[in-house]
């Protein structure tokens, strides 16, 4: 892809979704570096509880967090728990969101924690067991890439 196709890529984008310069950047260079699901399924409106602390132990304040994406791993605790160490009764579910980034939700066995979303800019950065980001990049068509600083 030559410099004037990337531009012209971008410009295409914001054109059609109206996304900002540095998203439709962003979301070009993901998609010519292989990071989108092989898939084409269209985005979905993906609603998620979530819980936040009110401060006091065991108090949380639950509400619904929703983002336009679609589910790369979807939560399900009989399938997505990881064989790693991590929280007890955990099970995962990562999204790739409609501006490109990765949206991580750990959902909770046990009522008493609240399940969490995250979201980061990429799959090497998301906070998850190497277990299950080793699904995603898989499901992502992702290689796994080890930097060495020689």
């Amino acid at each position: 892809m030559t410099n004037r196709d990337k531009k012209d890529s971008i410009r295409g984008r914001m054109a059609e979704t109206g996304e900002p310069f540095n998203v439709a950047r962003r979301n070009v260079e993901a998609a010519a570096a292989g990071q989108t699901p092989p898939s084409s399924e269209p985005y979905e409106l993906i609603e998620v509880e979530v819980g936040e602390s009110t401060g006091s132990v065991h108090s949380y304040r639950r509400h619904i967090e929703s983002f336009w994406g679609r589910w790369v791993i979807r939560p399900d605790p009989d399938t997505t728990t990881t064989a790693e160490h991590g929280p007890k009764g955990a099970y995962y579910g990562v999204a790739q969101t409609r501006r490109g980034r990765i949206a991580v939700y750990t959902g909770m066995s046990d009522p008493q924690w609240p399940p969490r979303l995250s979201d980061y800019d990429t799959l090497a950065e998301a906070n998850m067991p190497e277990d299950i980001r080793r699904l995603a990049a898989e499901a992502l068509g992702i290689r796994e890439v080890i930097h060495r600083d020689i």
